[in-house]
């Protein structure tokens, strides 16, 4: 089972047993979101729960800034959700090669 928790809601982590929470990054607040995904990362204690990070699709330019941020986080999600896949180029997009960074 996932929790969706976008990352402008606060989140309390207390009862989600082995649950993933996936931590959207919001388009609306797009700077503060991804913000928010990095200390909500770092910060909180997710017990068994597994932290997921859905970024924004690779079809709206914003995908790549959404992957920097958060892998700069010191603690990295155990996975990310990649919405809105139109074709296998999206897929091929988001590989290690791609994602690894210079600043990581």
């Amino acid at each position: 089972m996932v929790v969706n928790c976008p990352s402008n809601v606060p989140l309390d982590t207390k009862h989600l047993g082995n649950k993933s929470v996936c931590l959207s990054v919001c388009i609306i607040v797009q700077e503060e979101a991804r913000s928010t995904i990095t200390t909500m990362l770092d910060q909180l204690q997710f017990g068994r729960a597994e932290p997921v990070v859905r970024v924004n699709s690779v079809g709206s330019g914003l995908a790549e800034e959404d992957l920097r941020v958060t892998l700069s986080a010191k603690t990295l999600p155990k996975s990310l959700m990649l919405p809105k896949v139109e074709d296998v180029d999206h897929i091929r997009w988001v590989n290690p090669r791609n994602l690894l960074l210079s600043d990581h």
